[in-house]
């Protein structure tokens, strides 16, 4: 089924509020330096990550034991190609009982897979944040802090958050400010001391420049917004995007809508003396869903490098993956499975092959139609 919007409108709508000329000569920022060094550092992007009770029902392996090694390891290459990879975790870890859609639960052994998979940093702001109140965000942050994983987006008190936000990532001498926000917590209170961050542009401007005194080379906004099933960024999505460029941001990552959303990459040019790019939404990592274009999504792989005191974004590119859903008398089991695995007859039937295929057949287009200098990537291949 092709989708049908209008790549046009999508590329106005961006172009004026980024104040990027069409047409305009880019500026290569190797040029402007004299050194013939220069160092890197790689960031893959990963969408959501929801736990629906037929996911959490596969995952279990004995009395009170789960498992999601499986789920991710024909991913784990993917995952493991940048020096820092950051999710979307749609889902707390307040504990037993477990539970699926609407207020989320699920077993702590999903984070040692997410982490031996190659996951570095685990953004938890998003509208599920609240489900299981004050428990589920201490506990979630409990186990995530014993498991020594980054962490973004919600805190125990103020000081938690003083301590913790931004977060700084740093390697090869660069640095990365790192802030998560969400649109909301599905009408749910934050329970006090503990903090979600919202998109406030009061305190996400105050936090921006908090960001800006620490130095770093690029500030990164990984936000959950938009609506859901929409394949175009909504007016909401693009006025936060203009307010987040014009105080300073220079990528934002973008989830929830659970579909993959255009990607837009604007180079430094003459008169924008800075990278911006925007991931409107990665669409869904791995969960239940089966609604067409909500099965699968992508990742977005960044190199940033820096010559001298002058950083900007050297690649972008991204990845699709979907989940194969494989159903025996007795359970299911999920995988997540990158993009070539499209013509591996062992581990795609001819049903879930149709799906497959569906997916990457109507996102391509769609990305094709509307990303601006992001491309898909290359085949990594599987090192299992």
């Amino acid at each position: 089924m092709k989708i049908k919007y209008s790549a046009l409108l999508f590329l106005l709508l961006f172009f004026a509020i980024s104040h990027t000329i069409l047409g305009q000569k880019q500026y290569v920022a190797a040029d402007t330096n004299n050194s013939d060094f220069a160092n890197k550092i790689t960031l893959m992007f990963v969408g959501d990550i929801m736990q629906h009770m037929p996911q959490i029902n596969s995952a279990k392996v004995g009395n009170d034991e789960y498992d999601y090694n499986d789920c991710f390891k024909y991913v784990k290459p993917l995952l493991s190609d940048a020096d820092f990879t950051i999710v979307n975790l749609e889902t707390t870890l307040a504990g037993k009982p477990y539970s699926g859609y609407p207020q989320f639960s699920a077993p702590d052994a999903i984070v040692p897979a997410l982490i031996n998979s190659g996951v570095d940093i685990i953004s938890t702001a998003n509208n599920h944040s609240c489900d299981k109140g004050a428990k589920g965000i201490k506990r979630t942050i409990a186990i995530l802090d014993s498991l020594q994983v980054e962490r973004i987006g919600t805190y125990l008190d103020y000081g938690d958050k003083y301590d913790n936000h931004p977060l700084i990532i740093n390697k090869n001498d660069i640095k990365i400010a790192l802030l998560n926000y969400t649109y909301g917590t599905n009408g749910l209170p934050v329970p006090n001391p503990h903090l979600v961050n919202l998109i406030h542009y009061d305190s996400i401007r105050n936090d921006i420049e908090t960001a800006k005194l620490l130095r770093p080379d690029k500030i990164i906004v990984y936000i959950h917004w938009g609506t859901e099933y929409q394949l175009l960024p909504d007016s909401s999505q693009i006025k936060t995007a203009k307010f987040l460029f014009d105080n300073g941001v220079d990528i934002i990552i973008g989830s929830h809508p659970h579909v993959v959303q255009p990607m837009v990459w604007h180079k430094r040019n003459i008169i924008n003396d800075r990278d911006n790019l925007v991931v409107w939404s990665l669409g869904n990592f791995v969960s239940n869903q089966r609604k067409i274009n909500t099965d699968g999504g992508a990742l977005v792989k960044i190199e940033i490098e820096k010559k001298g005191n002058l950083s900007y974004i050297k690649n972008a590119n991204y990845y699709l993956t979907w989940v194969n859903i494989i159903t025996d008398t007795n359970s299911k089991k999920y995988n997540v499975l990158p993009s070539w695995y499209i013509d591996n007859d062992t581990i795609v039937d001819g049903n879930q092959k149709v799906a497959f295929k569906l997916f990457l057949k109507n996102t391509r287009e769609h990305l094709n139609s509307n990303n601006i200098n992001i491309g898909e990537g290359e085949i990594i291949q599987n090192k299992l």
